[in-house]
Protein backbone atom coordinates (compact mmCIF):
# COMPACT_ATOMS: atom_id res chain seq x y z
CA UNK A 1 0.00 0.00 0.00
CA UNK A 2 1.20 3.40 -0.86
CA UNK A 3 0.82 6.49 1.55
CA UNK A 4 1.56 10.22 1.45
CA UNK A 5 2.23 12.33 4.20
CA UNK A 6 2.75 15.62 4.18
CA UNK A 7 4.62 17.32 7.52
CA UNK A 8 6.06 20.47 7.82
CA UNK A 9 5.02 23.79 6.83
CA UNK A 10 5.55 25.95 3.90
CA UNK A 11 8.01 29.14 2.89
CA UNK A 12 6.41 32.21 0.79
CA UNK A 13 9.67 33.75 -0.13
CA UNK A 14 9.70 37.48 0.74
CA UNK A 15 13.04 38.12 -1.33
CA UNK A 16 16.07 35.58 -1.63
CA UNK A 17 16.84 35.44 1.93
CA UNK A 18 13.88 36.53 4.13
CA UNK A 19 10.26 34.10 3.89
CA UNK A 20 6.73 34.22 6.09
CA UNK A 21 6.48 30.88 7.54
CA UNK A 22 4.60 29.02 10.58
CA UNK A 23 5.69 27.49 13.39
CA UNK A 24 5.48 23.32 12.05
CA UNK A 25 8.11 21.24 13.03
CA UNK A 26 6.87 18.01 10.77
CA UNK A 27 7.18 16.09 14.47
CA UNK A 28 3.84 14.12 13.94
CA UNK A 29 4.76 13.66 10.43
CA UNK A 30 8.09 12.15 10.77
CA UNK A 31 6.62 9.48 13.44
CA UNK A 32 3.61 8.66 11.50
CA UNK A 33 5.63 7.88 8.30
CA UNK A 34 8.07 5.70 10.85
CA UNK A 35 5.11 4.04 12.21
CA UNK A 36 3.07 3.29 8.75
CA UNK A 37 6.83 2.45 7.15
CA UNK A 38 7.55 -0.07 10.21
CA UNK A 39 4.44 -2.03 8.87
CA UNK A 40 6.07 -2.73 5.08
CA UNK A 41 3.84 0.49 2.97
CA UNK A 42 5.57 2.39 0.85
CA UNK A 43 5.94 5.76 2.51
CA UNK A 44 6.20 9.25 0.32
CA UNK A 45 6.92 11.53 2.55
CA UNK A 46 6.43 15.55 1.59
CA UNK A 47 7.99 17.85 3.85
CA UNK A 48 8.86 21.61 4.52
CA UNK A 49 12.76 22.90 4.42
CA UNK A 50 13.20 22.49 8.36
CA UNK A 51 10.83 19.79 9.23
CA UNK A 52 11.67 16.40 10.93
CA UNK A 53 12.56 13.60 8.82
CA UNK A 54 11.62 10.19 9.30
CA UNK A 55 14.54 8.14 10.24
CA UNK A 56 13.29 4.58 8.44
CA UNK A 57 15.26 4.97 5.60
CA UNK A 58 12.60 2.96 3.32
CA UNK A 59 10.79 6.58 3.01
CA UNK A 60 11.33 8.72 0.12
CA UNK A 61 11.31 12.13 1.08
CA UNK A 62 10.79 15.06 -1.01
CA UNK A 63 11.64 18.58 0.52
CA UNK A 64 9.36 21.63 -1.03
CA UNK A 65 9.09 25.28 0.46
CA UNK A 66 6.19 27.61 -1.07
CA UNK A 67 2.47 26.50 -1.10
CA UNK A 68 3.26 26.60 -5.22
CA UNK A 69 6.22 24.00 -5.10
CA UNK A 70 4.07 21.65 -2.78
CA UNK A 71 0.93 22.26 -5.00
CA UNK A 72 3.26 20.84 -8.26
CA UNK A 73 4.92 18.21 -6.30
CA UNK A 74 1.62 16.52 -5.02
CA UNK A 75 0.55 16.50 -8.71
CA UNK A 76 3.20 15.29 -9.50
CA UNK A 77 3.56 12.47 -7.48
CA UNK A 78 -0.82 11.57 -8.07
CA UNK A 79 0.08 11.53 -11.29
CA UNK A 80 2.82 9.07 -11.07
CA UNK A 81 1.51 6.79 -8.11
CA UNK A 82 -1.78 5.13 -7.50
CA UNK A 83 -2.14 6.34 -3.57
CA UNK A 84 -4.17 4.47 -1.10
CA UNK A 85 -4.02 6.45 1.87
CA UNK A 86 -2.87 10.65 1.69
CA UNK A 87 -2.21 11.63 5.23
CA UNK A 88 -2.27 15.92 4.78
CA UNK A 89 -0.37 17.12 8.18
CA UNK A 90 1.51 19.68 6.65
CA UNK A 91 0.91 23.42 8.11
CA UNK A 92 -0.08 25.26 4.11
CA UNK A 93 0.17 29.14 4.22
CA UNK A 94 -3.00 30.56 3.81
CA UNK A 95 -1.09 33.84 2.36
CA UNK A 96 1.65 33.95 -0.10
CA UNK A 97 3.89 37.36 -1.04
CA UNK A 98 2.26 39.50 -3.72
CA UNK A 99 4.63 41.54 -3.85
CA UNK A 100 7.10 44.24 -1.29
CA UNK A 101 7.31 47.57 -1.82
CA UNK A 102 8.73 51.04 0.20
CA UNK A 103 7.09 53.24 2.35
CA UNK A 104 6.39 55.77 -0.84
CA UNK A 105 4.90 52.55 -2.65
CA UNK A 106 8.18 51.88 -4.59
CA UNK A 107 8.33 48.39 -5.83
CA UNK A 108 11.35 46.39 -4.13
CA UNK A 109 12.50 43.20 -5.84
CA UNK A 110 15.69 41.31 -7.11
CA UNK A 111 17.63 39.47 -4.88
CA UNK A 112 18.39 40.59 -0.75
CA UNK A 113 15.61 44.16 0.11
CA UNK A 114 18.53 46.14 1.80
CA UNK A 115 18.01 47.19 5.28
CA UNK A 116 18.36 50.99 4.59
CA UNK A 117 14.39 51.08 4.17
CA UNK A 118 13.15 52.09 7.63
CA UNK A 119 10.25 50.42 6.44
CA UNK A 120 8.21 48.17 4.15
CA UNK A 121 5.29 47.24 3.24
CA UNK A 122 4.75 42.91 1.88
CA UNK A 123 1.36 42.62 0.03
CA UNK A 124 -0.04 39.15 0.91
CA UNK A 125 -2.87 37.02 -1.25
CA UNK A 126 -4.48 34.13 0.05
CA UNK A 127 -3.30 31.03 -1.46
CA UNK A 128 -5.12 28.27 -2.97
CA UNK A 129 -5.87 25.26 -0.69
CA UNK A 130 -3.83 22.18 -1.23
CA UNK A 131 -6.51 19.85 0.41
CA UNK A 132 -8.59 20.60 -2.32
CA UNK A 133 -6.90 19.12 -5.01
CA UNK A 134 -6.46 15.67 -3.51
CA UNK A 135 -9.97 14.64 -4.16
CA UNK A 136 -9.61 15.29 -8.14
CA UNK A 137 -6.01 13.81 -8.43
CA UNK A 138 -5.99 10.79 -6.28
CA UNK A 139 -10.37 10.20 -5.68
CA UNK A 140 -9.55 6.62 -4.90
CA UNK A 141 -7.18 7.50 -1.85
CA UNK A 142 -8.83 7.90 1.40
CA UNK A 143 -7.58 11.20 2.86
CA UNK A 144 -7.12 12.45 6.54
CA UNK A 145 -7.19 16.20 6.82
CA UNK A 146 -5.94 18.38 9.90
CA UNK A 147 -7.48 21.17 11.39
CA UNK A 148 -5.40 23.18 13.62
CA UNK A 149 -7.33 26.35 15.85
CA UNK A 150 -6.37 28.49 18.83
CA UNK A 151 -8.47 30.08 21.87
CA UNK A 152 -11.53 28.32 20.95
CA UNK A 153 -14.11 25.82 22.95
CA UNK A 154 -14.11 21.89 21.74
CA UNK A 155 -16.98 22.26 20.09
CA UNK A 156 -16.26 24.61 17.98
CA UNK A 157 -12.83 22.85 17.00
CA UNK A 158 -14.94 19.58 16.36
CA UNK A 159 -17.58 21.56 14.26
CA UNK A 160 -14.78 23.19 12.40
CA UNK A 161 -13.17 19.96 11.57
CA UNK A 162 -16.46 18.64 10.37
CA UNK A 163 -17.13 21.58 7.93
CA UNK A 164 -13.16 20.58 6.51
CA UNK A 165 -14.49 17.05 6.40
CA UNK A 166 -17.39 17.47 4.35
CA UNK A 167 -16.00 20.29 2.03
CA UNK A 168 -12.86 18.33 0.99
CA UNK A 169 -14.60 14.59 0.83
CA UNK A 170 -12.28 13.55 3.98
CA UNK A 171 -12.92 10.25 5.36
CA UNK A 172 -11.49 11.70 8.86
CA UNK A 173 -10.11 14.81 10.13
CA UNK A 174 -7.52 15.40 12.83
CA UNK A 175 -8.41 18.10 15.15
CA UNK A 176 -6.26 19.84 17.12
CA UNK A 177 -5.78 23.13 19.54
CA UNK A 178 -2.33 24.79 19.35
CA UNK A 179 -2.37 25.15 23.42
CA UNK A 180 -2.36 21.56 23.21
CA UNK A 181 0.60 20.80 21.77
CA UNK A 182 4.35 21.02 22.56
CA UNK A 183 7.21 18.57 22.26
CA UNK A 184 5.56 14.98 23.18
CA UNK A 185 1.61 15.95 24.03
CA UNK A 186 -0.57 16.25 21.40
CA UNK A 187 -4.36 16.37 22.62
CA UNK A 188 -5.69 15.53 19.01
CA UNK A 189 -9.57 14.28 18.08
CA UNK A 190 -9.64 11.99 15.16
CA UNK A 191 -12.96 13.20 13.92
CA UNK A 192 -15.72 11.57 11.30
CA UNK A 193 -18.94 13.38 10.18
CA UNK A 194 -20.74 11.76 13.53
CA UNK A 195 -18.05 13.31 15.68
CA UNK A 196 -15.40 12.76 17.65
CA UNK A 197 -14.20 8.73 17.06
CA UNK A 198 -11.01 8.52 18.77
CA UNK A 199 -9.09 10.52 21.30
CA UNK A 200 -4.75 10.72 21.28
CA UNK A 201 -2.79 12.10 23.72
CA UNK A 202 0.56 12.17 22.17
CA UNK A 203 2.17 12.19 18.75
CA UNK A 204 3.14 8.41 18.97
CA UNK A 205 -0.32 7.47 19.71
CA UNK A 206 -1.78 9.59 16.72
CA UNK A 207 1.05 7.79 14.47
CA UNK A 208 -0.32 4.08 15.99
CA UNK A 209 -3.54 5.30 15.49
CA UNK A 210 -2.99 5.55 11.36
CA UNK A 211 -1.01 2.63 11.35
CA UNK A 212 -4.65 0.68 12.42
CA UNK A 213 -6.48 2.84 9.74
CA UNK A 214 -3.27 1.24 7.39
CA UNK A 215 -4.09 -1.80 8.62
CA UNK A 216 -7.71 -1.64 7.72
CA UNK A 217 -7.06 -0.70 4.31
CA UNK A 218 -4.58 -3.09 3.46
CA UNK A 219 -7.43 -5.78 4.22
CA UNK A 220 -9.95 -4.13 2.56
CA UNK A 221 -9.03 -2.72 -0.80
CA UNK A 222 -6.50 -3.56 -3.48
CA UNK A 223 -5.33 -1.30 -6.24
CA UNK A 224 -7.74 -2.93 -8.53
CA UNK A 225 -10.69 -2.51 -6.48
CA UNK A 226 -13.92 -1.31 -8.13
CA UNK A 227 -14.64 2.10 -5.56
CA UNK A 228 -12.76 3.81 -2.69
CA UNK A 229 -12.63 3.23 0.71
CA UNK A 230 -15.53 4.00 2.72
CA UNK A 231 -14.94 5.69 6.23
CA UNK A 232 -17.43 3.23 7.63
CA UNK A 233 -14.96 0.57 7.19
CA UNK A 234 -12.62 2.06 9.14
CA UNK A 235 -11.78 1.65 12.82
CA UNK A 236 -12.59 3.68 15.69
CA UNK A 237 -10.63 2.38 18.47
Amino acid sequence: MTVLITAGGTVEPIDNVRGVTNFATGRLGSLVADRVAADGHRVLYVHGKNAALPENPSVTAYEIGSVRDLSDKIRALCGQETLHLIVHSMAVSDYTVEKVTDANGELLSGGKIGSSHEKILVHLRQTPKVIAEFQRLAPRAALIGCKLLSGVPKAELIARAQELLRKHQCAYVLANLAEDISKDRHMGYLVDETGVVQTYRTKREIAEGVARLCQTISCSASPGASRPIRRRNWPTG
